[in-house]
């Protein structure tokens, strides 16, 4: 299983985040105790859950919520060395996380990328990421 969406460009896309996040944990974790949304207290409490935490400062940029096979977590890390942070999922070897950087930071990674030589599903995932943040047809990886 993977799976790439943008949940944050200057501002979280918390109907995606919420989803995708209950799907693969098994509950809500933007609802508080009664089942209403939580404050942005309560929502950046939540990021905070993620390994690696406070992420609130990283909301001024684009965030990438993505769901990958544990072993091929490493090098799609690596290729990004972006700022992340990661929470296993219910899903047996599955990890959800989340990277942040500026659009530039992005084009970097990409761009990175394209020197390296990745395994297909690194390349699959950094395509995804690049089709999600519609950047140019150059930073598509073959």
């Amino acid at each position: 299983m993977n799976g790439v969406v943008v949940v944050s460009q200057t501002q979280i896309n918390l109907d995606v985040l919420s989803k995708v996040a209950e799907t693969c944990l098994d509950r809500n974790p933007l609802r508080d105790s009664a089942g209403t949304r939580g404050t942005l207290q309560h929502v950046t409490s939540v990021f905070d859950t993620f390994r690696g935490g406070n992420v609130s400062d990283m909301l001024t940029h684009v965030g990438v919520l993505i769901g990958l096979d544990e072993r091929d977590f490493t090098e799609v890390a690596e290729v990004l060395s972006l700022p992340h942070v990661i929470r296993e999922t219910t899903q047996r070897g599955v990890l959800l996380a989340i990277f942040v950087g500026s659009l530039q930071e992005w084009k970097g990674a990409f761009d990175r990328a394209k020197t390296l030589k990745l395994a297909p599903i690194t390349k699959d995932v950094l395509n995804r990421i690049a089709c999600e943040l519609q950047v140019e047809r150059q930073y598509l990886l073959t």
